[in-house]
């Protein structure tokens, strides 16, 4: 089974995720897309990746991404993406960004979790 490492004292941010896993998976500068229903593709169309069942990842210095990936990187990030959003999803940001203040929603580090998980691929935290 092919195991691959994320290095969490790198993520300290949503992009730092997606940089950090699109480089283990796929090289330096390797792309790994750049939203959770990439992620998902990811995770199971093969992109980089072999079958499901035959790779599993490592979260090392989880902890430490798990401080990084809170409510408060949620809000950040999608409050950077409200600028760059065309006008008809504007709605549905400030929503999540409401949910998060209000903690009334998953950080980033939980939703990376859920998707490993629904996914189907071992994700063991270090």
């Amino acid at each position: 089974m092919k195991t691959y490492a994320l290095d969490g004292s790198r993520i300290h941010s949503i992009d730092d995720f997606y940089r950090e896993i699109g480089e283990v998976v796929n090289g330096p500068g390797g792309y790994f897309g750049q939203n959770l229903d990439a992620l998902n593709d990811c995770l199971y169309g093969h992109f980089g990746t072999p079958p499901i069942g035959e790779y599993e990842f490592v979260w090392l210095n989880s902890a430490e991404s798990r401080d990084y990936l809170g409510f408060a990187e949620q809000i950040r990030y999608d409050t950077a993406l409200i600028e760059l959003t065309p006008a008809h999803d504007k709605d549905r940001l400030r929503r999540r960004v409401d949910a998060a203040e209000r903690r009334a929603a998953r950080t980033p580090f939980e939703r990376f979790l859920q998707v490993f998980d629904g996914a189907g691929v071992p994700l063991e935290l270090r």
